[in-house]
C-alpha cells in the first residue's frame, strides 16, 4: 500500500511503495505542501494503476519506451522511433494487453505490400521487414522488463518470415569498375566510389569522413558523438591509405583545409546523405546496364584481399568485422575461380 511521507530534514513529501519485486521503494512529490503532495499522488496512483491493469495505450507506451532507449541506446534511437511509430500506424493505437502475435502478422502482411521510397520503389524486403519485427519485440521486452509499464510480455512467439539461404555475394570484377569510374558524372559520388573501391569503407562511414581522419597515412574510422555518428559494431580502425587513392587525396585536400571539413561535402559544408550517394550510384550504373549496389564495392575489396593471399584476420580488422566469420561470408570465390580450383586435382 503507498503512502505519502514527509522528510524532515528538507520538508519535501515522498511516495512510499513496494516495487515490482516486492522490496520498499519512495520517489519525491518535488513539493512540500500537502495539497499540492496529495494531487501528485493521485497522479501516481492513477498510472501505477493503469500500468497494472495493462489498460496503456500503445500511443502512451512508445514515449516511454523512447525516453528509456535515447537514454540507453542513443545510437538507435531514430530506428525505434521510426519503427514504432509506423508499427502503430499500421494496427492502430490499441491497448498494449490487447497486442498479440496476430498483430505482428498483420503488420507483417502489411509491409509486404508496402514499397520503400528509398530504393527505386521496390517492395520492402522480407529482410528489411524482420528487422522490425525484432525491433518491435525488443521495444516490447523493455517496456515489460526496463520500463515496468506494461504488465506482461505477450510477444514472445512472434515469428519472423523465413528467407531463403542468401546467394554468393556479389562482386564487380577489374574491367566493370573502370566502366563504372568513366560514367560516374556527379563528383560527389565519383569521390564516394573512389574511396569504397580503394577501402572498402561503408557508404556511412565514407559520407562522415572528415579532414582530420586522413593521418599519418591511414585513415582514421571512428565514432563521433558529436555528429551523430556511430561505427557499426563500435568497430573502430585505421586503414592504411593505398597509393592508388593517396593520389586522389591530395588533389582534394588542395581545396580543403579546415580539420573538420568533410571529404565529400556540399558548397556550404554540409554532408550529403547516404540515400543520395546509393541512389546516384545506382542511377550512373544502370545507364550502363549493370544491376548492383553500392555496397557490392565493399564486397569486391574484401574479396579481392582474400585472393590475393590476405589472412582472414587482417581482412577482418581492416574491414571492422565484429566477428571472423562474417569476414569468411565476404571472402567467397566466384565460379571461375571455383572451376579452377577443381581442375588443380
Amino acid at each position: 500500500m503507498a503512502s505519502l511521507h514527509k522528510r524532515s530534514e528538507s520538508g519535501y513529501w515522498y511516495i512510499h511503495f513496494k516495487d515490482h519485486r516486492g522490496k520498499p521503494a519512495k520517489v519525491s512529490t518535488g513539493e512540500k505542501l500537502r495539497s499540492k503532495a496529495d494531487q501528485v499522488f493521485d497522479e501516481w496512483k492513477k498510472g501505477r494503476n493503469k500500468t497494472a491493469s495493462g489498460n496503456v495505450f500503445l500511443s502512451e507506451m512508445i514515449p516511454i519506451v523512447l525516453k528509456y532507449v535515447k537514454q540507453n541506446l542513443p545510437r538507435s534511437y531514430n530506428i525505434y522511433e521510426e519503427i514504432l511509430n509506423q508499427f502503430m500506424d499500421l494496427i492502430g493505437d490499441k491497448q498494449v494487453k490487447l497486442i498479440s502475435v496476430v498483430d505482428i502478422e498483420e503488420y507483417k502482411e502489411l509491409r509486404g505490400k508496402m514499397r520503400s521510397q528509398k530504393y527505386k520503389n521496390k517492395l520492402i524486403s522480407p529482410i528489411t521487414i524482420n528487422k522490425e519485427v525484432r525491433t518491435i519485440k525488443a521495444a516490447f521486452n523493455k517496456a515489460f522488463l526496463k520500463c515496468k509499464v506494461i504488465p506482461s510480455f505477450n510477444l514472445a512467439e512472434a515469428e519472423q518470415i523465413k528467407v531463403p539461404k542468401k546467394r554468393d555475394i556479389r562482386i564487380f570484377d577489374e574491367s566493370t569498375l573502370d566502366l563504372i569510374s568513366g560514367n560516374i558524372k556527379t563528383e560527389s559520388t565519383l569521390k564516394a566510389f573512389i574511396i569504397s573501391r580503394y577501402t572498402g569503407m561503408r557508404l556511412n562511414e565514407i559520407i562522415n569522413l572528415q579532414v582530420m581522419d586522413l593521418q599519418d597515412g591511414f585513415i582514421h574510422v571512428r565514432n563521433k558523438p558529436d555528429i551523430g555518428f556511430y561505427i557499426k559494431n563500435d568497430e573502430e580502425r585505421k586503414i592504411p591509405i593505398a597509393d592508388k587513392l593517396q593520389i586522389y587525396l591530395d588533389e582534394w585536400l588542395g581545396q580543403l583545409t579546415a580539420p573538420e571539413r568533410f571529404l565529400i561535402c556540399k558548397e556550404d559544408g554540409t554532408r550529403f546523405t547516404k540515400g543520395y550517394i546509393s541512389r546516384n550510384f545506382t542511377k550512373w550504373i544502370s545507364q550502363l546496364d549493370i544491376d548492383g549496389h553500392f555496397h557490392i564495392l565493399r564486397h569486391t575489396w574484401i574479396t579481392e584481399l582474400g585472393r590475393k593471399g590476405v589472412d582472414s584476420e587482417t581482412i577482418r580488422s581492416l574491414a571492422g568485422h565484429s566477428s571472423i566469420k562474417t569476414t569468411n561470408l565476404y571472402m567467397h570465390s566466384d565460379n571461375e575461380i571455383k572451376r579452377k580450383a577443381v581442375n588443380k586435382i
